[in-house]
């Protein structure tokens, strides 16, 4: 099945999807739910909405495309960081000192990272929840270096309360 999406059928076999797509159907609470549809054979047609997203018309309702920051933050664990950016928080691994948010632990150079807005991480951090999140996402390992330009935010980062 490598390289093929396939979908289970009600007897127990499967089906090869000529045109796989991810979509998505609004959920419970404003959540959305991933689908994965066959173009050719699930969509029956497709509107262009007020917002400019299409909705992709199935036998089953309305399936959407994620198009916006918006759409993406509605799923559960994204989180608004910045004007520029959602992040997935059970990917967060590390914070420096510059509020780059990481995905690996110790950060590699040369791999993706996004930014975290003063404001933001101050109000995250109020509680040590930035330090609650980067302890659990890691497994429980915890080391921080702490960079003297200033050490007082990331002190307060890496061990909770300051």
């Amino acid at each position: 099945m490598t390289g093929s999406v396939y979908r289970k059928n009600e007897d127990g076999t499967y089906t090869e999807l000529r045109s796989p797509q991810t979509l998505y159907k609004k959920g419970p609470n404003n959540s959305w739910i991933k689908v994965i549809v066959d173009l050719e054979e699930d969509i029956l047609f497709v509107t262009r909405l007020k917002d400019k997203r299409l909705a992709f018309h199935t036998s089953e309702g309305e399936l959407y495309q994620l198009e916006s920051l918006e759409d993406v933050e509605a799923h559960l664990g994204f989180q608004s960081l910045d004007s520029t950016n959602v992040v997935n928080m059970s990917k967060i691994k590390h914070i420096d000192e510059y509020r780059n948010v990481h995905f690996d632990y110790p950060p590699v150079k040369g791999k993706p990272f996004a930014s975290i807005a003063s404001s933001v991480y101050h109000a995250y951090n109020q509680d040590g929840l930035l330090d609650e999140i980067m302890t659990s996402n890691r497994g429980n390992q915890y080391t921080v270096t702490i960079n003297s330009r200033n050490s007082s935010a990331i002190k307060r980062l890496a061990f909770g309360k300051g």
